[in-house]
């Protein structure tokens, strides 16, 4: 269960997008990532976004209050956002740059108050950035790292399904990379210990180990 960011806006009556305000709002997602093969976890993830729809401007206090989880336990600890975001393109190149000649920004940074928060920004061109914002000890540089590989994996997945081919479970999708792999079934798992020759007492008399 995630997180998404809704806009606000889709339902929310003619003339909404000249009206000042934040519309935007924040509702859970869940992925059934052991019921479900590549093709119809897409197809399911879409429908689900879909329907969500409706429902932009419920608050989330609205879906802790339905949902089976405990009043002071989260929704979700992980907020996945994918945005068009138009300044995402190189600086002077979008329209917002208009009408701000001689100002130039220093640093800016968005934050939450959720530990780790992914967000994909679709600026209009061939490139997509992706922003990852986390609390320790999560590592921001990893989390990125997981999330190209196992897109890539998943592309590769459900181009082979839409070629006729075998249907993968959305669970034996791979999240680490080659370098990741090896870390945690080989580095991690070099428990050899050098131990000096010897016996050592039994439980019972006369019996050795």
């Amino acid at each position: 269960v995630f997180g998404t960011v809704l806009f606000g806006r889709m339902n929310a009556g003619a003339g909404s997008d000249r009206m000042p305000g934040l519309f935007m709002n924040t509702l859970p997602v869940r992925v059934r990532t052991g019921e479900l093969d590549v093709l119809g976890a897409v197809t399911a993830m879409r429908g689900q976004l879909a329907g969500l729809l409706e429902h932009e401007h419920a608050p989330l206090a609205l879906a802790q209050r339905v949902s089976a989880v405990p009043a002071d336990e989260p929704l979700f600890a992980t907020l996945f956002n994918y945005r068009h975001n138009a300044s995402a393109a190189p600086h002077g190149s979008n329209e917002h740059d208009a009408g701000f000649e001689g100002v130039r920004p220093v640093f800016s940074r968005e934050s939450t108050n959720y530990p780790l928060t992914v967000s994909v920004d679709d600026g209009g061109g061939e490139l997509l950035g992706v922003t990852v914002d986390a609390v320790g000890p999560i590592d921001p540089q990893a989390v990125a790292g997981m999330l190209l590989t196992v897109v890539g994996h998943l592309v590769s997945a459900l181009e082979d399904a839409l070629d006729g081919g075998a249907q993968v479970p959305l669970s034996a999708v791979g999240v680490l990379d080659a370098v990741e792999l090896d870390r945690v079934l080989v580095e991690w798992n070099d428990t050899d210990a050098v131990v000096p020759a010897g016996t050592l007492p039994g439980l019972f008399a006369g019996q050795v180990a």
